[in-house]
């Protein structure tokens, strides 16, 4: 299984996401997104080939 790496910045976009999703419509839907998207993290590392290559931000 392929390694995942997030960036600070996009590791402090999530928490934004939750927070925000969180105060305008709740926990419960602030879980469901997060968990949409740890989701896909999940299948990334899975199947690496998938997702689209971005090589500016590492190679391969």
């Amino acid at each position: 299984m392929f390694e995942l790496f997030l960036l600070r910045r996009a590791r402090n976009d999530l928490r934004k996401i939750r927070r925000d999703t969180a105060a305008d419509w709740g926990e419960s839907q602030a879980s469901a997104y997060i968990g949409e998207i740890d989701g896909q993290f999940a299948r990334l590392q899975r199947f690496p080939e998938s997702g689209p290559a971005c090589d500016e931000v590492r190679k391969g």
